[in-house]
């Protein structure tokens, strides 16, 4: 197994998702200030990709107006401007290019009305798509708003079997799905695909994802962030959806899941996007997830059932997370959660008087799904790692915003092979799990 490789540079392109809620003669975008927490960003790093104006004046006044935003200050002075036919929907704004991947991006505008939506994509991925822009209002000034970005979107490999090849049971899964804000739904889980008596032969890639993170802050309504996919062979284990929110909008946009796995649950006025599933000739598997509103959230999909509705019926808890796929006789107990892998995440449940509340979260998938919580400064359970589980829905506290995160995390993907296929319970040739995912053959 070679060692995962580091991309050498990591490109930030910006998007409009939703145009500015300015209007008429204040249909304009504003920046001010570019910043990330960790990391130092430069003039250097920046391209503006469209036209702009400095303070309201020139037109493409050169290098001084993109370093007047990085000078730490929110201020007006040397503010990036951005005028009617610059800005439209889908248009690209600028171009980060780092060395280090970000763990998030501050943009500070003079006014929300003069904040977009925004699109990011790092290296040719989506990792951030807003649904919403960030309103009319005129204040307060200045308007900051910050994005917390997903890291380490996968690891790569590059596997090299003998010279006359092998045969091998393969089991890929992929990153699941982050559980969403308040009274949040579970995410969903990680795609998994289980091909018996694969032959394989020559230099393989094998890119493993990893899940998906959950809601950042409770009161903003954010979903979870879906997973990232685990590709091997001719096969593509699709990342969970992330779970939405059960008490506000959603956040972001979150359709991606469930071709081929789980998906992320939803509120009843929400749906997920594509609900293709891939099945290579029956070898992958994947469940919808259950509906949630303003009480509970539903359970995230898994890889062996679907997750469950908030029940109705009487005591408007949280529906019950999907069921992942048992593999302990051909992998044994050491791997996944005891031989399963890809369970869905819990929903999230609500902690004050309405509706007969307090109504109960859910408990994580067999599978590696996490568990919803209760109360929002509990924090919900991630999904357990190199097992594909959704993370765990957020709860509700009288409403209270934390500011931190509050849905769990999804677990991250793995591929195992098994070469030993004559003898399909012995273990002995698969032994190290390497730390990222992806379990080395002795």
């Amino acid at each position: 197994i070679t060692p995962p490789g580091t991309p050498s540079s990591f490109v930030y392109e910006f998007f409009i998702s939703v145009l500015v809620g300015s209007s008429g003669s204040n249909n304009e975008l504003w920046l001010q200030e570019i910043s990330s927490t960790g990391f130092s960003l430069t003039a250097s790093m920046m391209v503006m990709n469209t036209q702009y104006k400095v303070n309201g004046t020139d037109y493409n006044a050169g290098t001084s107006v993109v370093s007047g935003l990085f000078d730490g200050s929110t201020g007006q002075t040397n503010r990036v401007g951005v005028y009617p036919g610059y800005h439209d929907l889908n248009q690209k704004i600028f171009t980060l290019t780092t060395s280090q991947e970000l763990t998030n991006i501050t943009l500070v505008s003079q006014r929300p009305m003069y904040m977009p939506g925004w699109k990011i994509v790092l290296n040719g991925t989506t990792i951030v798509e807003d649904s919403a822009n960030n309103g009319t209002s005129g204040s307060p000034e200045p308007f900051s708003i910050t994005k917390t970005l997903p890291a380490n979107l996968n690891t790569t490999y590059t596997f090299a079997p003998p010279s006359g090849g092998l045969t091998a049971n393969v089991l890929m899964v992929a990153g699941g799905g982050g559980g969403g804000g308040i009274m949040g739904g579970g995410g969903g889980a990680g795609g998994l695909v289980f091909s018996a008596s694969e032959t394989i032969s020559g230099t393989q890639t094998i890119v493993v994802g990893n899940g998906g993170g959950g809601a950042v802050v409770e009161a903003t309504g954010q979903s979870g962030w879906y997973g990232n996919d685990t590709n091997f062979l001719s096969y593509v284990a699709a990342g969970g959806g992330g779970g939405y929110s059960g008490g506000a909008a959603r956040g972001y946009p979150i359709s991606k899941g469930g071709s081929g796995g789980g998906y992320g649950s939803g509120t009843t006025d929400s749906t997920d996007g594509d609900s293709t599933q891939l099945s290579y000739s029956g070898k992958g598997f994947g469940n919808a997830g259950g509906s949630g509103s303003g009480y509970s959230g539903g359970g995230g999909g898994g890889a062996g059932t679907a997750g469950q509705d908030r029940d109705d019926s009487s005591s408007y808890d949280a529906g019950a997370a999907g069921q992942g796929k048992n593999y302990v006789s051909t992998f044994g107990t050491f791997y996944g959660e005891s031989g399963w892998f890809s369970g869905g995440g819990g929903g999230g449940g609500r902690n004050d008087g309405n509706a007969g509340a307090p109504n109960q979260p859910s408990t994580g998938g067999k599978g590696g799904g996490g568990s919803g919580t209760l109360n929002t400064g509990n924090g919900s359970q991630q999904g357990r790692v190199h097992t594909g589980g959704g993370g765990g829905g957020s709860g509700w506290n009288s409403g209270a915003s934390t500011g931190t995160k509050v849905g769990g995390d999804g677990g991250s993907g793995i591929v195992l092979l098994q070469t030993n296929v004559s003898t399909p319970n012995a273990n002995s040739e698969v032994k190290v799990p390497d730390p990222d995912g992806f379990l080395k053959m002795n």
